[in-house]
């Protein structure tokens, strides 16, 4: 339904694919996320699939009977990275033939909508409705087999028991139950791109206007239309800021008033433009159908015009403003690379910002993937291709989330 970023689908017998909107997804297919892609997918039960950053998941088996859902078998398998899932009509009807598993631990569903964090040495998982029941494997519960693990080594969470996620590591045989008491849980660990849809479990029993289809779909597509944006903290509202003539223009979200202000920001950003480039906290937009001629040869040199920064305050949760000291852009068009670097200053101290990357076809700046440790996007085009913008964003730095947007002119 919905994908930002650069994402692709590893099928059995077929060649990679970059995942568009509108593509299908079979069983046996894997989806891979790049560092800053999301992707939203409605499988045919009704059922939300969301797959974060920096994540691969397989579907390994996927069976739906539309007339006797409860006979559906349906299995995951996240790998690494975070996923979401609002289950549809046929994990609902067959909960003892779901299954939803990472390297260390098997999930079954007790109901609605729940969030998997994966890393090789350890499975969080919270819920934000209904419950789920998590295991470590082992004789009594097999990757290979099908529906919850019960016993011992499982342990149960529901919506209901208050703040709190379940967590696995390499080597203990049962989940632990983390109150939250502000320790990171999955979410925090890879949050949400933008207002991500919500979903409650359908009830009426009614196979049109009830259907957690339709109410998933409408949301999703409201959202990716509107670009409603929610802050994963309290920021400040949005500013754009164009470079006439405008290559690109960029906006922060922040937590507004008022819809009504919020959606006037969105609308003054979106008019007439398309998205180039979005993170958790910024979006870069250009004109659609823009066409940008590079230099086959040659070297530039770009001065920065403009910079708007946040880092989130490691012990408060807040956003705070950056200011830059100093930055260098420098593009070879004849190797299609470029590097940047970013001095900052924030919270006292010192912050640097460096990434190198590839410029693709039609302008588009993509730093390199697990090499570079601040994650760049954005453009360069213009008249004699002497404009550039880009978003960055570098989390992790001394415990500091660093996000920011420039704008670049020769």
């Amino acid at each position: 339904m919905f994908v930002v970023g650069k994402a692709s689908k590893h099928t059995l017998n077929g060649p990679e694919q970059e995942i568009t909107k509108d593509m299908i997804v079979r069983q046996g297919d894997k989806l891979v996320t790049a560092a800053d892609a999301y992707v939203y997918t409605r499988m045919a039960d009704g059922a939300l699939l969301v797959v974060r950053p920096a994540s691969t998941l397989s579907i390994d088996l996927w069976r739906y009977d539309a007339v006797k859902p409860e006979q559906s078998q349906i299995k995951y398998t996240l790998h690494n990275g975070l996923s979401r899932y609002v289950s549809g009509r046929g994990s609902q009807a067959a909960k003892d033939q779901f299954r939803f598993n990472t390297p260390l631990a098997a999930i079954g569903v007790r109901g609605t909508d729940f969030t998997v964090w994966s890393q090789p040495e350890v499975t969080e998982v919270a819920v934000r409705a209904g419950g789920v029941v998590m295991s470590a494997f082992g004789s009594n519960c097999q990757k290979e087999a099908l529906g919850p693990c019960e016993g011992r080594s499982a342990t149960e969470l529901f919506a209901s028991s208050g703040p709190g996620f379940l967590q696995l590591k390499s080597g203990e045989k049962q989940p632990q139950l983390i109150p939250l008491n502000g320790k990171v849980g999955p979410d925090q660990n890879s949050p949400a791109l933008i207002n991500e849809p919500s979903a409650k479990e359908d009830k009426s029993g009614s196979a049109t206007n009830g259907m957690l289809a339709l109410k998933i779909e409408n949301r999703v597509e409201k959202m990716a239309a509107q670009l409603n944006a929610e802050a994963v903290t309290q920021m400040q509202a949005a500013q754009v800021v164009p470079v006439p003539p405008p290559l690109a223009v960029w906006g922060r979200w922040g937590g507004l008033a008022t819809n009504a202000e919020r959606d006037q920001i969105v609308a003054n950003l979106l008019n007439g433009r398309e998205v180039a480039a979005i993170n958790s906290y910024y979006i870069l937009a250009s004109k659609p159908g823009m066409q940008t001629t590079l230099p086959e040869t040659g070297t530039g040199n770009f001065k920065l015009t403009e910079h708007d920064g946040i880092v989130i305050n490691p012990q408060t949760g807040k956003a705070e403003s950056t200011r830059v000291l100093d930055g260098s852009l420098r593009i070879d068009f004849g190797k299609q690379r470029f590097q940047t670097d970013l001095k900052l200053e924030a919270l006292g101290q010192m912050l640097q910002i460096g990434a190198a990357g590839k410029v693709e076809p039609g302008g588009i700046l993509r730093s390199d993937l697990f090499v570079s440790p601040t994650t760049v996007q954005g453009l360069v085009g213009g008249e004699g291709a002497g404009q550039a913008s880009y978003i960055y964003r570098q989390p992790g730095t001394n415990g500091l989330d660093i996000s920011g947007a420039t704008h670049w002119n020769r």
